[in-house]
Order: C-alpha cells, then structure tokens, then sequence
C-alpha cells in the first residue's frame, strides 16, 4: 500500500512524530534538519507498531521546509491499531550521496538482470550486451584473462553445471565451477567489463550458480559499492517459500485472476483522493509442520525469511572458499563464523524457553537424529527438498564416513587443549591442515543434507541443510551448531578468567539504566513483542515477461517488537570515551531455576554496542533500539527497488546512495526473542570499555564506528574491525570471581519482555 502526504518541515526536533488522523491520510509531521544534497543526508526510517513500512523522500523546496514522503506498506490501509501515535521515525545521518544517473542505470540494470533469474533475459538493453559482447574478445580487461578462457572453454564443451540441475555450494565440482565464475567477474577491471561479463554468462550456466558467483562478486568490488540487491527471498522464491505457494502463484499466473478473498487494495494518495492501482493476490504462507510436533512452535524464528536471508548473505560476505590471493582480506574470519552462529544458537534458545521448551541439545555423531523436518518446498525444477524422518542415524557418504567425521572432531579438540585453535573447524581455504582436521562444518551439513540417501542410491536431491539460505530452517542446524558451538566453548573455557584490572574502566560507574518503550502505554523495564504481516513479492516465483506480470504476493506471519530506547546514567571523573556493550540473557531455565551468572555468560544475546563520548560528572546516554550494530532495516521489495530507481531516472523521486549498506544482518524486528504472554524474566546486562583501549587503530574516531552497519555480527566488508575486544567480551571467558567482574563500569538489569498475541 501507498500513501503520499505533504509535511512541514521542524528543524529542531530530532524525531519524526506523525499523527494518524485518518486511516488513509496523514497529515503533520515533524523533522530534523537536512543537510545540503551531495553531503551529509539524513536516512528517514519508519516505524509503525509494525515495521514493514519504508519512506521515499521528494524535496519540494531548496530550503527543505517542504517535502513528499511516499509511506509504504501492508498497515497503511488496514489500520489495525488505535494508538495515538501511529508511527514513528528514527534518523540517522550517515555519509551518502545523491547518485548521478549513470549510478541510477547501473542499479536498474542489475535489478533487471536479476528478474526471472531462470529464464532467458527478456530486456532489450541486457539482450542486445549479450548479443554483442565476446568476453575472449576483451581478455586484457580481465586480471586473469586464462581464468575467463577456461571458463568459455568448458562451457562450449558442456562441462558445467546444467541450467535445470540443482547448485551446491557443497559439491566440489560445483564450487570449482562456480569460483571460475566468480573470478572472472570479480577481476574484470572495470565496471563495464563486469557487468557485461555477467550478462554474457547469466543464461549460459545455471541460474543459482550464476546469482551466488555474481553475488559475491558485487558484494566484494568496490566499484559496486551502494549497489543494492533485491531480498534474497524475492529472487529465488522457491527457496524460501512453500509448495503451496508456489501452486497457488502459478495458478494466479495462469488465470491473472485474483482470488477475491485473497485480495489487498492498494492505495496512492497525491492529494485527497485515494486511487486503486492494482489488486494483488495475497497467498497466505504457514510455518512447516503440525501442532503436534513441538519444534512447530519455535517455527518462526528459524524459517523467518530474515533469518534464512541473513544466514544466506553472511556466508557471501565471508565464503569458505575464499582465496588468500584475493584483494580483501578477511579480517577476523574465523572468529566471526563462530560468534555469529553463536549468536544463533542462543537466541535459537531464547525462542525456545519463550516457548516451555527446553535449551537446543547437540547433535552427537552417535547418536539418532530425534527430530524429523518436513521442508513442504520443492526446487525450481520441480523435484521436492527430501523429508527427514525422526529418529534417523547419521549414515556413510561415499566419499566421508562417520567414522572419519569422529577422527576429525577428536584431532579438534586435541588441538584446542593442547592451546591451538585455527580456522579448522569451518575448513576455510585458510585452514592450517585440512586432510588433518576435515572439513567438520561442511561435511556435517552435508551429512545431514544426504541423511536419506546417504549412498545416492536413489537420486534424492540435496536437503535444506545443503544450502545456506534454506539451513536454518530446519531443527538439526540449531543442533548441529550447538555441537559445533562447544568446541569453541571448550577453547573459551580454557583461557584465563579477566582481572579486575582488565574489567574495570577507572572513574567510570554506571549509576542507573531503565528500558522505555517507545509507546505512551509503556511500563519501564517491560518490552513488548508480538505478531505481525510479512508481504512478499512472488513476481519472481512464476515465469513471467517483461509486457505482463501479475501482482503476486505472499503473506507470512514473523517476529516483531515494539520500539524501545535505553536510558543509562553513567558518572565519569573526567572527560572520556567509552563503548556501551549491551547483552540480553534469559534468567530462568526450562525448570523455572535461576541460571547462575557463570553459566548464563554462555548464553547471552548481544544487542547492541556503540561509543560514547563522556564528560565530568553525570551523563545520561539514550540510545534507540533501532540503532543496534546488530541489525539492519527491512530490505526494499523487488517491485518498490525498481520502482524508486526509475522514478529517480525521471528526476521524481530522490534516490539516495549508502555506501556502507550491508545485506548481512539480522531485521530490526527479531532484536529481541518472544518471551511470553505473561511475562519472561530477562537480565539486561551492559558494561562501558575504555575506547582508547578497545580501537584498533588511533586513527579510527568513534564517528566513524557509527557509520559501520550490522558490524556486530557481520563485521567489515574490508580492512579491520574496528573493536579489538574479543567478540561477546566480557562473555566470552569464564567467571572466577563474581566480586572481581561486578565492577562499578558494569550494570544488570531485571526486564520483562511480553508477547502480545
């Protein structure tokens, strides 16, 4: 749904307060002030109740006192909540950039080269490069002009990956294919070069294995940098969504007739009339699963389409086939795989004590696989994801035995006591031996993927476990990562205890810190989280052209919060900079006994982590949830990209570039687990470091730290992480002595946090 209003501009207030004066109409609204296009620009994001609703920006007036916001979303129109406020606004200013329009063309082409990525390229511009572009021709614009003859050369006798069968990172001779690719595009050395590269092979190889090497390509040159991909989820709907679904799109497809009972409304407003633009069949989308099976009820974390999206990109950002010989170093690589699926793993827990289920068990090599997964989705090509039954036990690839697995795991942990930990429990490229130490990580996916042909007797395709977008759906991967996640415990656990000394911030003493949310019905110290509406795009899902598409969209219930800010009141003997680091963990355990700190250390979910600059005496520090380095906002849908692009073609819209924007992360709305409808006790945990202690480098301000986005659990795209703490610091060791790590510049919290059904 859309909605255009026109808004008077404050240059005073920091927040954007809009009243909701009627359902389809908004009237007043309030602003921070806007610097000049070209220079520092503020980044307008929207918060209703519900936060799937994004804001584009047309400035009327050279002095910004007047402009256009376009609010879009499913709850323009349907109005369902009675607050006052209806929505709130958050900004950020950040370095950005109005992009010319050779940028624009850039955007638009990739979004059309990414459209029905399993057909043949339907847009005259893109048809005409792949017609006339030879990249055997141009081999001087490639830094490995043998690489892309190689590439051509296979191609032209057959040797890849056909366009109907099914990519796996996993299969070796896939990756060897897909890695060729990816060279070929990341060393061309121009953009144009790269792009018409991508155009020339997008329908010679296939369609998966094309968008994960041009993916990472993208995600990697530095000519891309601001180059926004379309979620994930609306490229290659049919790893995301359900067989029903996908039926029922193509029978909307077939038809181009929207079931009434299923149909949305939506609605632009330029004036004070309301205009109907389309009716979209909505199909609804449930969680796999029964009632009676209990991993149905934590369903929603692990096939939350942001999750599987997160999942997905972080594996681009930091790929386990990534050469040393690349350009950009992988700073902090290994560590990062463990503390992001870490994180997974114990927000997976959260969800489930929300839930009265018990903490996730590791799986264990000899042992059953207790729970069983349904995926209900099929590939593109029409085969099923296979069904796991419960109880199954893990059986011999014939390439990797069970057997070699257990050798592997045990040289693991014998290298962890004996105080030696590399990259060797992912098996990286950079893994110190990998015929040593195995491929743990991969092949235990793999293991799990196989489970039911483990012989490939019958020709079963890969499971969901063999592929990243697709794994956390499944149960196991919260228990494979688990048994994975005590190894790295076991390294942790090894390590000395912090000092006091190592603790303390000197003349820092956190006083006081409440929770507020952000609603005039909120209590301090109680969050609220509850259900709302994810609509996704399914133009993608059905074959489809360039003249006709049908409006097609999926409707799935997710996780969502209302939004909340911290309050901390921090005393400092003098003037100094800090970093907050706040964590989150649960206070009881599955049989309602409080968790001892030193255990619960394990399990604590970092929420956010930024600098701060303090002066003498008391400073109080307020910082918005929707600031967290954890997060990221909503992705744009495929639809609303294209459309905001070719409006900023024709000189209608702003279109505003960010070069730091990061598809990895988690969605703002899943900052915080479920808890329940009466209340789950949590503890907010925060601790202030001493900056100049924790920077990598002098030259790094704590301005610049703030520009970084989702660094928590995704780290730099290049060069270094700015925080040399070790990642879940002060977490990540044990706790000797309760009186040496309560120390004044550490602060705990009892908070509730409700769900509202």
């Amino acid at each position: 749904m859309e909605t255009c209003a026109k808004f008077w501009m404050c240059h005073e207030n920091p927040h954007w307060s809009v009243r909701k004066v009627y359902p389809y109409v908004l009237k007043k609204a309030l602003s921070v002030p806007c610097a000049p296009l070209g220079r520092a620009q503020s980044y307008i994001r929207c918060t209703p109740v519900r936060q799937d609703v994004y804001i584009t920006r047309q400035v009327l007036t050279a002095d910004y006192s007047e402009a256009i916001l376009t609010f879009s979303g499913p709850d323009i129109v349907a109005n369902r909540y009675n607050h006052e406020i209806g929505w709130t606004v958050a900004t950020r200013t950040v370095l950005r950039r109005r992009p010319d329009e050779k940028f624009l063309k850039k955007q638009l082409l990739v979004l059309k080269l990414l459209r029905h990525i399993s057909e043949p390229i339907q847009d005259a511009e893109l048809h005409s490069i792949k017609s006339s572009y030879d990249p055997i021709s141009y081999l001087a614009n490639y830094d490995c002009p043998d690489c892309v003859r190689s590439l051509v050369r296979d191609l032209d006798n057959g040797m890849f990956l056909n366009r109907e069968e099914i990519f796996s990172l996993f299969h070796p001779e896939h990756r060897r294919q897909m890695v060729t690719l990816f060279e070929a595009l990341y060393g061309a050395k121009d953009y144009d070069t790269f792009f018409s590269t991508a155009v020339y092979f997008r329908d010679r190889v296939n369609p998966r294995q094309f968008l994960y090497a041009f993916s990472v390509a993208l995600l990697h040159r530095k000519d891309c940098r601001g180059l926004v991909l379309p979620p994930a989820y609306e490229i290659t709907p049919h790893m995301f969504l359900t067989t029903d679904v996908v039926r029922r799109a193509y029978q909307a497809k077939m038809t181009r007739v929207s079931d009434s009972s299923l149909t949305a409304v939506k609605i632009i407003q330029t004036t004070e009339t309301l205009v109907e633009i389309s009716s979209p069949t909505v199909i609804p989308m449930k969680f796999t699963g029964s009632v009676n099976n209990p991993e149905q009820r934590v369903a929603y974390f692990g096939e939350d389409i942001g999750i599987n999206s997160h999942h997905s990109h972080w594996h681009m950002d930091f790929p386990f086939w990534w050469k040393k010989s690349y350009p950009v170093d992988k700073d902090r690589k290994g560590e990062l795989f463990f503390y992001m699926h870490h994180q997974m793993v114990a927000r997976f827990d959260a969800e489930r004590l929300s839930n009265n289920l018990p903490m996730v068990e590791p799986l264990d090599f000899n042992q059953k696989i207790v729970e069983g997964f349904a995926p209900g989705a099929m590939y593109h090509n029409g085969q099923e994801f296979p069904v796991r039954p419960d109880n199954m036990m893990f059986g011999d690839l014939p390439w990797r035995s069970v057997h070699e697995m257990k050798l592997f795991e045990g040289r693991i942990r014998d290298a962890i006591t004996s105080g030696f930990i590399k990259t060797i429990i992912e098996s990286s490229e950079n893994s110190i031996n990998r015929a040593y130490y195995g491929q743990l990580h991969n092949d235990a996916h793999v293991l799990l993927s196989k489970v039911t042909d483990n012989q490939q007797k019958y020709g079963v395709p890969p499971g969901v476990m063999e592929h990243f977008e697709t794994a956390t759906r499944d149960p196991a991967f919260f228990r494979l990562h688990k048994h994975i996640d005590n190894l790295f415990k076991l390294h942790k656990d090894l390590l000395p205890p912090y000092s006091k000394d190592e603790l303390d911030f000197p003349g820092v003493k956190i006083e006081a810190v409440k929770v507020v949310g952000m609603s005039k019905a909120s209590t301090p110290n109680t969050l609220v989280t509850y259900f709302d509406e994810s609509h996704i795009d399914l133009g993608n899902c059905v074959e489809g052209t360039d003249k006709v598409d049908v409006d097609i969209k999926a409707v799935v219930s997710r996780l969502n919060h209302e939004p909340f800010k911290y309050v901390i009141t921090v005393h400092s003997n003098k003037k100094v900079t800090g970093v907050v680091r706040m964590f989150l963990a649960p206070k009881y355990d599955w049989f309602g006994q409080e968790i001892p700190f030193r255990d619960a250390r394990w399990s604590v979910i970092e929420l956010d982590r930024f600098p701060v600059k303090l002066n003498a005496g008391d400073n109080v520090i307020t910082r918005n949830s929707e600031d967290s380095i954890v997060t990221i906002p909503e992705p744009r849908s495929f639809p609303e990209l294209l459309h905001e692009v070719q409006q900023a073609l024709k000189g209608d819209e702003e279109y505003i570039v960010d070069k730091h924007y990061r598809h990895c992360g988690i969605p703002h709305r899943l900052l915080l687990p479920k808890g329940r409808t009466e209340g789950m006790a949590y503890k907010l945990l925060i601790v202030i470091t001493d900056y100049s202690k924790d920077a990598i480098h002098p030259k790094i301000q704590p301005e610049d730290v703030e520009d970084y986005s989702s660094l928590g659990y995704c780290g730099v795209m290049e060069g270094k992480i700015p925080d040399s703490k070790p990642m879940g610091y002060p977490f990540d060791r044990p706790i000797q002595s309760m009186d040496n790590f309560f120390t004044p510049n550490f602060k705990v919290l009892d908070l509730t946090i409700k769900n509202v059904n």
